[in-house]
């Protein structure tokens, strides 16, 4: 195991890093099979500190990272191009209660579209963007490449653990969806 992989392990644990050859070929084509990359890790951390600290190992290593979410781009936006190390968001799952005042909410980039969906029907809401792919296409995911002219980010989680992460971090943190949900009878008529 190299160093950097090894400082990962100590940040999110053994069994959410991978170096094995087959994990990181099925990680570095993208959704039309069209582009392929390179990588030497994949890590998936569970909290936006985790990222923050997988982060700062990586710019200590000057190893590049490319961050992956639902992998349902059709423009190679989450190939990576360096031997990268690919930082999934699958487990940046979190979806914290929904103000229904606000109409807000905070949930990890890893929430797929439909689980905020779902979420939001729950108290009678519905969610302003819709697309095909909401089984598996991540917010985080959606905000990077303003898929259905997406929702605006909030950075504070990351730009409160370091400011040095900030500009790392908008696809990997808290989000505000505000104004985005309308009341069902609302969206309805």
């Amino acid at each position: 195991m190299s160093t950097l992989a090894h400082a990962l392990v100590q940040i999110v644990g053994e069994r959410y890093v991978s170096t094995d050859a087959d994990v990181l070929t099925g990680r570095t084509i993208d959704h039309t099979g069209r582009y392929l990359g390179t990588a030497s890790i994949l890590i998936r951390p569970g909290t936006a500190e985790e990222v923050a600290e997988v982060l700062k190992v990586c710019k200590e290593h000057s190893q590049a990272v490319t961050t992956q979410g639902g992998r349902t781009s059709m423009v190679a936006g989450t190939v990576s191009e360096h031997d990268d190390v690919l930082l999934s968001t699958e487990r940046l799952t979190e979806i914290g209660p929904i103000d229904t005042v606000e109409r807000r909410v905070r949930a990890g980039s890893g929430v797929t579209l439909a689980a905020l969906q779902q979420a939001a029907a729950k108290e009678n809401l519905q969610f302003g963007v819709d697309i095909g792919s909401r089984d598996s296409a991540t917010l985080g995911g959606m905000a990077s490449t303003n898929a259905g002219a997406c929702v605006r980010c909030a950075t504070e989680t990351c730009a409160n653990k370091s400011s040095e992460f900030k500009s790392h971090c908008p696809m990997v943190q808290s989000w505000s969806a505000t104004a985005m949900f309308v009341p069902t009878t609302q969206a309805t008529t």
